[in-house]
């Protein structure tokens, strides 16, 4: 019989995990994806913006024309006048915020015989606007680099941005 010794080599442990070159090429392809990702989500935010805008904008015009119909065919003075509980009935309970200017409503320009107006929102841009309503429901835009993609309505007979594909 053999007698084992209480002395043996130490084996070699084999060393398991990443080196740094592999951790380094694992997080650059991260990176790329999130590179790749971001822009698409920041696409798709926008054109959550501006459905959100066409959908408050027709809500806004169904309100205006409601206010004409109970107020002696008038419209009212500004947006805010949609919400005064002082009316009845009352319209609606708050104007919404522009998706594209948060903290702003939504704007609206009178024809000067105000029977006509246009209701807009700043648009992705930033700086889309109506500069006039004509006295025939003409809506006039502003021109520009600024004033790309507007997003309105109007009761004129024009076809309205809003509404377009």
């Amino acid at each position: 019989m053999t007698k084992k010794s209480a002395f043996t080599p130490l084996k070699m442990k084999s060393l398991t995990g990443f080196t740094l070159i592999e951790l380094m090429i694992v997080m650059a392809v991260i990176a790329i994806l999130i590179g790749i990702i971001l822009p698409m989500v920041g696409g798709f935010r926008e054109e959550a913006n501006i459905n959100r805008a066409r959908g408050d904008l027709s809500t806004l015009r169904t309100a205006m024309e409601s206010y004409y119909i109970h107020h002696s065919n008038a419209y009212p003075p500004a947006l805010t006048g949609l919400t005064d509980t002082t009316t009845n009935p009352k319209i609606v309970t708050r104007i919404p915020d522009d998706p594209f200017l948060p903290g702003t409503t939504y704007q609206v320009l009178y024809s000067t015989n105000n029977q006509f107006y246009a209701l807009w929102s700043v648009g992705p841009g930033g700086t889309a606007s109506v500069t006039a309503v004509a006295n025939t429901g003409g809506v006039t835009q502003a021109q520009g680099a600024g004033a790309r993609n507007p997003i309105w309505v109007a009761n004129g007979d024009e076809q309205t941005p809003a509404e377009s594909p």
